[in-house]
């Protein structure tokens, strides 16, 4: 029996992109998504425009998982630490503080304050602002993911081992993703669901501190390690005692996602315009962001428009893959749909297409993931 190389390098390609998500990420795709989502909603109208301003069309959703998207890259894999806090069991609250602030090591806590303190900075580019917004939004989800601030000797529970519903996974892909998973709720299901909290919680919640946020889940992964020492064998009874936690931590991160954003940007953002004369990282909108695809290599992490023809479809677990302007593996960029953009794949084969998005590298090659079907349209 022959095998097809194409065929076989195209799955070891997959499998690797989804196992650099799988160590990277936190909350998974999902979740990341909806604590966007729902800080949306409490945003002030003045850092809405902020937002706005930076990002274009692209919302808080949309660039939620950037963070992680952008540690497969070498010039960012130094990152990988700032999504996560690695601290002994047993700390009371002072001492928690004390270690975490004294860190030697880049991790999640400094990542957040030098962003912010970027962000804030009048001689900060916009590129720059733009790279610290999007990292702000990634980890303040992280700060809420119980598993993200706890032992390093597990890798946060990555070396756990578990069995949910009858399936092997660990402790930390439980908490990434898996619980949320067989909730079964998109971002909008879940905000519609999920906030609805009063005032005066949403008031307390925005009131605390990033230390306070880390020592929560501190707390939270101890009693989860617990748990699992004493029975790893979750099952349904597991599930029902936990999603309430799981979608209480989306909720506050959310939500102090939005507080956090609203003081940064009570003053709105100070972009320099002397950011765009001669720069290819355009205003939004910009008609003239237009790229052609043969040039994508010298623009990434920069939003641009671009018109290609697709040439194949790969559908994945919670992703397509496009090949644009070529067929895999001659492809000049590849186009990864998620989330709400993932219908758009049935129907595409073979069609001219308008994209805009930022082009990351992926395996040396270009790369835009599309999350906002509008981002993509058929050229008539």
């Amino acid at each position: 029996m022959k095998i097809n190389k194409i065929y076989v390098h195209s799955l070891l390609k997959a499998f690797a992109g989804l196992f650099l998500l799988f160590v990277f990420c936190s909350w998974g795709y999902k979740g990341h998504q909806t604590i966007g989502y729902i800080a949306e909603r409490h945003l002030t109208p003045k850092a809405a425009l902020a937002i706005k301003q930076l990002l274009g069309n692209q919302s808080l959703a949309d660039v939620a998982t950037w963070a992680d998207q952008v540690t497969r890259q070498p010039e960012w894999r130094h990152s990988a630490p700032w999504h996560y806090v690695n601290l002994p069991v047993g700390l009371q609250r002072q001492q928690f503080a004390a270690a975490v602030k004294n860190l030697p090591k880049a991790n999640l806590l400094q990542a957040l304050t030098q962003c912010e303190a970027e962000l804030m900075n009048v001689g900060t580019t916009r590129e720059q602002k733009i790279t610290d917004l999007k990292f702000i939004v990634h980890l303040v989800g992280d700060a809420h993911q119980p598993m993200h601030v706890s032992r390093a000797e597990d890798r946060g529970g990555n070396k756990i081992q578990v069995r949910f519903n009858g399936r092997g996974t660990n402790l930390h892909a439980l908490w990434d993703s898996k619980l949320l998973d067989k909730q079964g709720l998109n971002d909008a299901a879940f905000a519609a669901k999920y906030d609805v909290q009063s005032p005066r919680n949403i008031a307390l919640w925005q009131s605390n501190g990033a230390i306070e946020w880390l020592y929560e889940s501190y707390l939270l992964s101890t009693r989860l390690y617990a748990e699992v020492g004493a029975n790893n064998d979750l099952t349904t009874i597991y599930y029902n005692q936990h999603i309430l936690l799981a979608n209480k931590r989306l909720e506050i991160a959310g939500i102090r996602l939005a507080g956090l954003l609203n003081r940064l940007f009570k003053n709105g953002v100070n972009i320099n315009a002397a950011d765009f004369k001669g720069s290819n990282n355009l205003m939004p909108d910009s008609p003239n962001n237009n790229v052609d695809i043969t040039q994508l290599a010298s623009h990434y992490n920069q939003t641009v428009a671009v018109n290609t023809k697709i040439f194949g479809v790969k559908i994945m677990r919670g992703m397509a893959l496009l090949d644009a302007g070529g067929k895999y593996p001659d492809q000049l960029l590849t186009i990864v749909l998620k989330g709400r953009a993932m219908p758009l794949s049935q129907t595409i084969t073979g069609k001219t297409v308008r994209l805009k998005g930022v082009v990351i590298k992926y395996q040396g090659k270009p790369e835009i993931i599309i999350t906002d079907p509008e981002n993509l349209v058929l050229k008539h």
